[in-house]
């Protein structure tokens, strides 16, 4: 196919998206479970299918996270419990 040989990976990229992929597996963080099998399976898609917008969908979802777990960080910093 003309078109797999036209998109260049970015083996940096990979590398980070099954790292995170692991981390979200192991159960470690605290957020929601419908958030994290979405995160996992946009990850997962990435792996096997590195184009721009699965990337995209991996960066989405990867800084929804990131704000959860920097509120969850905060509210423990501050002693808040809502």
């Amino acid at each position: 196919m003309q078109k797999d040989q036209d998109v260049e990976i970015d083996w940096d990229a990979m590398n980070e998206v099954a790292d995170w992929v692991v981390t979200l597996e192991s159960g470690k963080l605290d957020a929601p479970d419908a958030l994290i099998q979405s995160a996992i399976a946009a990850g997962k898609r990435y792996l096997t299918e590195p184009t721009i917008e699965n990337k995209s969908g991996v960066d989405k979802l990867a800084t929804q996270l990131a704000d959860m777990e920097r509120d969850s960080f905060d509210d423990r910093e501050t002693g808040r419990d809502d």
